[in-house]
């Protein structure tokens, strides 16, 4: 009887045993889990962060005309309003993160945090990076704009001299030069 009862507490201590490491087999499997979907996640966030920073960087040629310097402000303006779903990828990211941190063990916890860190901080570099591509543009467009203006009014001022100095014509000839001549001499008194 002695025997069965420790045959049976030692089935009993096995399936306890058992059952424990299957728990912890579930529980990092769980882990592994959390943190490929958490790895995809950022990975997610860095292609979109890595496909608008090409995008906006090809926007910093500000050579060419004025037509060509809006068409490059319009591009960006469709890379900002993605933002939205950089947004979006990036909260996905954190969410996933703190999920992962709070079933992980401590010593994960830095990585996570960390990685977590950089993530809003690369995002946060290319926002700007936008916002900085914005501001050129915009410089350059309105020295486009002044560079225009300028053109136009000296346009127009030589075009109103040219009606004044074309009126001066081969009968008034005579006049004008006796006028200067009459100032000349007042001049030299």
């Amino acid at each position: 009887n002695i025997r069965n009862d420790k045959v049976t507490q030692l089935l009993q201590d096995y399936d306890d045993l058992i059952s424990k490491l299957n728990t912890e087999i579930e529980s990092l499997e769980n882990q592994v889990n959390n943190y490929e979907k958490f790895k995809q996640g950022l990975q997610e966030l860095y292609d979109w962060m890595k496909t608008t920073r090409s995008n906006s960087e090809r926007l910093t040629d500000y050579h060419g005309d004025k037509n060509h310097i809006i068409e490059q402000l319009n591009r960006l303006k469709e890379i900002q309003l993605s933002f939205s779903e950089g947004k979006i990828l990036l909260e996905s990211a954190q969410e996933l993160g703190t999920k992962l941190l709070q079933i992980v063990h401590q010593e994960g916890h830095d990585s996570v945090k960390q990685e977590l860190l950089q993530a809003k901080s690369d995002f946060e570099d290319v926002e700007a990076l936008t916002k900085t591509i914005n501001q050129e543009l915009t410089d350059v467009l309105t020295t486009w704009e002044n560079f225009l203006q300028k053109t136009d009014d000296i346009a127009s001022f030589i075009l109103e001299y040219e009606g004044k100095i074309s009126s001066f014509n081969d009968e008034n000839a005579g006049e004008q030069e006796a006028s200067l001549r009459q100032l000349k001499h007042i001049f030299n008194l």
